[in-house]
This record gives structure tokens, C-alpha cells and sequence, in this order.
């Protein structure tokens, strides 16, 4: 174990110290029954969020710049938080100091070190309000022969850090290296002051063992993690409609870190693992993780710490990949007292020269003092899927039905009463690794028909990693699904298919079906479905190709024309068909930029309206259309207030709005013609969107994916 400097303040890192005997560096599987917090930490700081959140990022910081304020908005709620770094983060081992004339002498072990204190500063900032809180250490063994740093908040066993230490830079970059080769050998290397002291070797197996067995260890309902299919990108010095196309850190084509995507898709391929071994009724890991709180999602009542090797499933879990360098080529979407409160916590995490006593470091210097600003990524958070919220609807019958993913599969859940809110278990409708962003259209005929993206190879070739567009439905009211069926991807080649985006489904005046998604080139493909079951082949959809941004809506007018919207940098866009059944024509919206997805609503007497949100401010902006193609304002005289996508719905004398706020919970609004709007707030806290809908009484609901997996209900009219 490494020993702090002599002279080691007591409120920092190692004081007060749980630490082990390293184990040293072998091959094969922890058979440790210890709890992840250490001998001592049972009882102490027992969470009260009910969730279990775990985050895997590449490098020390991806979570305070890609992640937060969701991030922060997990620890405020009391969730157990676990964020695991995969590399050692040491790059060139030099740890800038603003100002300073003369670099200091290379030191990889000391700016990885140094970078970890700043994390405990920025968690234990984030958690207590003080950066010097205390922090105990300890090295832990993983599978595949690693040896990971856990640092533990004192009195907050609940937050904790997992350092694996892959080293960063080699000939090339060595996570995508990993990913890419099975046959691949890297090293750990060990920082100043970690109790972690010998270097590893891993290999691709062995880093998707360790972080399967940390999944089995703390059973989360919660996984955050990095994109693993990021956008195709230009990096000339401008792109054609002018603005920067830096290549940065960017990795060649996409637009972001190469280490981003390769720490994305080692988190996909360690929760398939997780995924086939709670249904096995086994996992990787041994014994319980800490904190035995009570089940409060989809688990059966199991503690969100809990192991697998009692034979228990693992609880359900939900998984938000999250945008990396692309925020920085997209309007703002944080309002300002989240990009300050953003900014403050990596200027913790930034540190200063000497104001800690660790003898690494005390945080990354050259990113405090505000310098963060300048990446233009704290201006956004931005997930991947950004509608993943669950589809609502009353169906045939007159039962408010919910679809969703949990754990790679499509679940129904059902109100238990009519008009209750509540609702019952998720039932499973099948499916295999899809992703979040499910979308459910209830048919003519009263039938369910389910659309979703879905990963069907993750495997190091390109070849071999590969996504797909899937779907599956009833055959009657009520029936049972059949076998979800691959409707393939706009782009055959698997480099590009995996970028495929989310699929959008509307339905015609004569009961086509039209699906749409995203393509690699970032315009709208178009698949049909005929009334008698026969799809189309894959079309693009033509018009100006403008770079869409992920997240489109589409609705049916009541004339039956279909009408799709999407963002770009610059302005919405808008395809529709002239008339019910006819081609698709873009035609110019000359409306103002969007910093989320657009929202559209359909209304009784033939208009559209749209809802998006001002960047920078976040204020909510609505325009309606008219069957004419006019365009006129809707101002609902309401301030920014949170971020991503908003929710409609129509409600006598007017239209209910909702969106996440910054606090995490839900925000929404009765926008009507005679009254001033304001917001009113619910406590329910949001993945990603809200959704609006009716239940089987008529009256409006609002409803979230709350971060343990469950859905929760209220009915909001009656609260105005």
C-alpha cells in the first residue's frame, strides 16, 4: 500500500483511511465476500433515492462535463452513486498551471493521482458542500487479473469512486486498441498515493469481466455511460454552412474522443453479461454490496446494493448513453445557473498548487479558474437517445398501457385500476438489446405496434458491431406480440448502420404505417408499411440534408397527412405530404433554432403545434401551423426552466406543456388563451422526458421513468 507524504493533512485523502493489502495483479475471479465499502462501512450514510446509479467513463472528468447536472442531481436525491474511470488519465503527464511560465517535468503517476484527488474534491463538494471531506481507500480485485483504487466519501458510503488505471496513451489509443484487438495486452499504471501499487495486465475479456462483475456487485437500475456510436463528422476548417470543424480530440469521421466510444461499448458488452447472468440467477460478483436499503424498483423488494449470489435476479436497470465532444457544435441547452453550477464543480475537480497536502496533487490545474468554458461542453448534456421516455397510451380496451425498455427488453406495464395512476409490474414483450427510445403506435384496429432500435453485434470488427431497426406487434386487440423482425438499417454497411437514430412512427388516414429514423449522413430515412403488412424499401427523404440533430417528432394531421420535424443547428425542419398518401416535400420553416428535439401535437382543427426550446435561455417556444403552411408564434410567457425535450398535450381551452426542470423532477404548465401561464412542480424525478396523456377517467397525467424503474403517475389539472 502506498503511504501518504510525511506531513499529510488530516482532512485529506488517507486520513482516517480504510485501506487492504494490495493483492497483486492476478488472473481469475474475486472470491472476496466483502462488502464494495469496506469492513467498516456497513450503516453508515445509508442512501434514501431508492436508485442505484452506476457511471463507466473513460477518463477522470467525463462525468463532470458529459454527465452533469444529472450527476449531481443523483447525488442530491440520496441514490447510491458509483462512478468507475477506466483510464489512468495520465496523458503526458503534465499537470498545466495557469500562468506558470515553465512547464513542470513530466509525471505520469503524479497528474493521474492528481486528477484523482480532484475527483474526491468535486464529489465530496457535490455531496457535503466542502471539498476537503474525507475519503477512505482501499485497492480491490477484479476479474481478468485488475486491481482497481474504490475511494469511499466518509459518512456518505453510498458515493463511490472505482479507479481501474488503464493506461492511456501507448503507440496509439489504447481503450479503442483493446476493444479491437481480443488479443491485445495494456497495463495499469499505478498513481501517486493510491493504495494500488503493482501494474496489471488486461485484455479485452478481462476489462468486460471486471466491469460485468461491478455490475453484479452493486446491481444498479441505473447505468450511465458514454455514446457508442457517435456522429459521422466533417473536420475541415469550416463546414459549408459556415462554423468551426475543429478536429480536436475528435477521432477520425465522428465527433468525438476514441476512448469515449471504446469505454461505451465495453459498458454494452458488460451489461449483456450482467444481463445473461441475473437471468441465470447468478452473477459475476460474490457476496452483497454495500448498503442493504430497501427495493423500491422492479427488483422484488431486493436492496440496491445486492449481489447475485444468493440466486436472486439482479433488479432492472435502465441505461442513458450520453453525447461527448458533440456538444461543443450544437446551440446550448443548459440555462445559465447550470452552466455556473457546472462550471463551479470543475473548478473544484481544476484544484490549485498546493491546496490540498496530497502529495499527487490537488485536481487537474489547468481545467479550474473557468478555463472549462472554453471546451463548449459544459454548455450542454446531451443523451444519446434524448425521447427515451415512456409510450402512453389507453388502448383498445380503455387501459392506460405503458411501453418501455428495461434490462435490453420491451416491457408493458398496465394501470392496476382505472383512473388509479398506479401501476402494475412490467410485463416483458420480448426484444434483445434494444435500446432506450422505444416507440409504440396504437393502430386503426385497435392493435399495438412496437418500434425500436436495437443492438444486434458488439463484437471488435467493424463488421461485427452492428445495430439494426426492429419491430413486433399484435394481430388483434389484446393479443399476444409475435417475434421482433429486423427491418434493417437506411445504411447497410455495419460502420454506418450502427448510427441509425431512433425510429419515429405515424400513422396515415388509411392505416399505412411510415417509420423514420435518422441515417448516418444525418438526414431522415423513410420505411412504409402497407395496410396489408408489406414494408417499402428503405428512401431517403429529399430536401436540403441539414445535418439533423438526434431526436425527430412526427404526427397526422387531421386532414390524414403526415408531417415529420427535426433540428438542425440553424432552424426546424418540416417534411409533410401534400396530400394523404402522397411523397414527402421539406418546405423552409424559417423558424428559430431548437437547443432540444422539437415536440409536435396534432389538433382537432387541422394546425400543428410545435414546441421547442430556446437556446441558451432554455425558454420553451411554441409555433402553431396552420393547414394553410403559415407559421404564427404561440409565446406562452414562460421562463427556461430545465432542459431537453418538452411534452404536449390538448386540454379543453388550451394545451398542457412539461418538461424536465432544473432540479431533476418535472415541471408543467396549462398554456391557455385568457391566462397567464406559470409553472407548477411535481417531485417526480425524470430520466430523460415526461409524458402527458389521459387516463381511462379522461383526465390529463403526467408520467416518468423514475431512476429506480418504475413508472409514477399523478393527474396535474387538479393541481393548477
Amino acid at each position: 500500500m502506498a503511504q501518504p507524504a510525511r506531513g499529510l493533512a488530516r482532512r485529506s485523502v488517507m486520513a482516517g483511511a480504510v485501506a487492504v493489502a494490495a493483492v497483486g495483479c492476478v488472473a481469475g475471479r474475486d472470491t472476496s465476500d466483502k462488502p464494495g465499502g469496506g469492513a467498516s462501512s456497513a450503516g453508515a450514510g445509508r442512501p434514501r433515492g431508492g436508485a442505484t446509479v452506476l457511471q463507466v467513463v473513460a477518463h477522470p472528468d467525463d462525468d463532470l462535463y458529459f454527465m452533469n447536472p444529472d450527476l449531481e442531481q443523483s447525488l442530491g436525491a440520496g441514490d447510491r452513486l458509483v462512478s468507475v474511470y477506466l483510464n489512468s488519465g495520465e496523458k503526458d503527464g503534465i499537470n498545466k498551471v495557469p500562468g506558470q511560465r515553465r512547464p513542470p517535468r513530466p509525471d505520469e503517476p503524479g497528474y493521474a493521482g492528481a486528477r484523482r484527488q480532484g475527483l474526491r474534491h468535486a464529489y465530496a463538494f457535490m455531496v457535503t458542500g466542502r471539498k476537503d471531506a474525507r475519503w477512505r481507500t482501499e485497492a480491490l480485485a477484479l476479474p481478468g487479473g485488475l486491481e482497481a483504487e474504490l475511494d469511499t466519501l466518509d459518512g456518505h458510503d453510498h458515493v463511490q469512486l472505482v479507479f481501474l488505471g488503464i493506461q492511456q496513451y501507448g503507440p496509439d489509443w489504447v481503450l479503442p486498441r483493446l476493444w479491437a484487438d481480443p488479443e491485445a495486452v495494456v497495463r495499469t499504471r499505478p498513481s501517486t498515493g493510491s493504495p494500488v501499487t503493482r501494474s496489471c495486465a488486461v485484455r479485452r475479456a478481462g476489462l468486460i469481466d471486471a466491469l460485468a462483475h461491478l455490475l453484479d456487485r452493486y446491481a444498479p437500475t441505473l447505468v450511465r455511460t458514454m455514446d457508442p456510436d457517435p456522429d459521422q463528422q466533417p473536420h475541415d476548417a469550416t463546414d459549408r454552412r459556415g462554423g468551426a470543424n475543429r478536429r480536436h480530440h475528435d477521432q477520425p469521421g465522428y465527433s468525438d474522443h476514441p476512448d469515449h466510444t471504446a469505454a461505451a461499448l465495453f459498458t454494452f458488452a458488460a451489461l449483456e453479461r450482467h444481463r445473461e447472468g441475473s437471468r441465470q440467477g447468478q452473477g459475476h460478483g460474490h457476496g452483497q454490496g454495500p448498503g442493504q436499503g430497501p427495493g423500491s424498483g422492479p427488483g422484488q423488494g431486493r436492496g440496491p446494493g445486492q449481489g447475485q449470489a444468493q440466486g436472486r435476479s439482479a433488479p432492472a436497470w435502465t441505461v442513458v448513453p450520453y453525447r461527448g465532444y458533440y456538444n461543443e457544435r450544437w446551440p446550448q441547452n443548459l440555462p445559465a445557473p447550470l452552466v455556473r453550477r457546472k462550471v463551479a464543480i470543475l473548478n473544484v475537480y481544476g484544484g490549485t498548487p498546493d491546496s490540498c497536502g496530497f502529495a499527487a496533487g490537488c485536481g487537474d490545474y489547468d481545467v479550474g479558474h473557468g478555463h472549462s468554458l472554453g471546451t463548449g461542453w459544459v454548455q450542454r448534456t446531451s443523451p444519446r437517445i434524448p425521447q427515451a421516455a415512456p409510450r402512453i397510451s389507453t388502448d383498445a380496451a380503455g387501459q392506460l398501457t405503458a411501453f418501455g425498455v428495461l434490462s435490453g427488453r420491451a416491457v408493458m406495464w398496465r394501470e392496476t385500476t382505472h383512473g388509479s395512476g398506479t401501476w402494475g409490474a412490467p410485463t416483458p414483450v420480448g426484444g434483445d438489446g434494444l435500446l432506450p427510445g422505444l416507440t409504440a403506435l396504437l393502430d386503426k384496429d385497435g392493435c399495438w405496434q412496437l418500434f425500436a432500435t436495437r443492438i444486434t453485434g458488439l463484437g471488435p470488427h467493424p463488421r461485427d458491431n452492428r445495430r439494426d431497426l426492429a419491430c413486433t406487434g399484435q394481430t388483434r386487440p389484446g393479443g399476444a406480440f409475435g417475434p421482433w423482425a429486423s427491418l434493417g438499417t437506411p445504411d447497410p454497411d455495419a460502420e454506418r448502420g450502427r448510427r441509425v437514430g431512433t425510429p419515429v412512427v405515424a400513422e396515415g388516414h388509411d392505416g399505412t404505417l411510415y417509420l423514420f429514423a435518422r441515417t448516418w449522413a444525418r438526414g431522415i430515412a423513410t420505411r412504409v408499411r402497407r395496410p396489408g403488412g408489406t414494408w417499402s424499401r428503405w428512401s431517403v427523404l429529399d430536401g436540403s440534408a441539414p445535418a439533423l440533430q438526434e431526436g425527430m417528432t412526427a404526427v397526422t394531421d387531421a386532414g390524414g397527412r403526415v408531417h415529420v420535424f427535426a433540428a438542425s443547428r440553424t432552424t426546424l425542419h418540416h417534411w409533410a405530404q401534400r396530400s394523404p398518401g402522397s411523397a414527402f416535400t421539406e418546405t423552409p420553416t424559417a423558424l428559430p433554432a431548437s437547443a432540444d428535439p422539437p415536440t409536435a401535437l396534432a389538433r382537432p382543427d387541422g394546425s400543428i403545434l410545435l414546441a421547442s426550446r430556446e437556446p441558451v435561455t432554455a425558454r420553451p417556444l411554441l409555433h402553431r401551423l396552420d393547414a394553410d403552411g403559415s407559421w404564427h408564434p404561440q409565446p406562452p410567457g414562460l421562463p427556461g426552466r430545465g432542459y431537453g425535450p418538452l411534452a404536449l398535450l390538448a386540454v379543453d381551452k388550451g394545451v398542457l406543456l412539461a418538461g424536465r426542470n432544473n432540479e431533476g423532477t418535472t415541471s408543467w404548465s396549462h398554456l391557455t388563451e385568457t391566462t397567464r401561464a406559470s409553472w407548477s412542480t411535481l417531485p417526480q424525478r425524470t430520466l430523460t422526458v415526461p409524458t402527458l396523456a389521459r387516463n381511462t377517467k379522461g383526465a390529463p397525467t403526467l408520467t416518468t421513468l423514475a431512476p429506480h424503474g418504475a413508472l409514477e403517475s399523478t393527474p396535474v389539472l387538479d393541481r393548477a
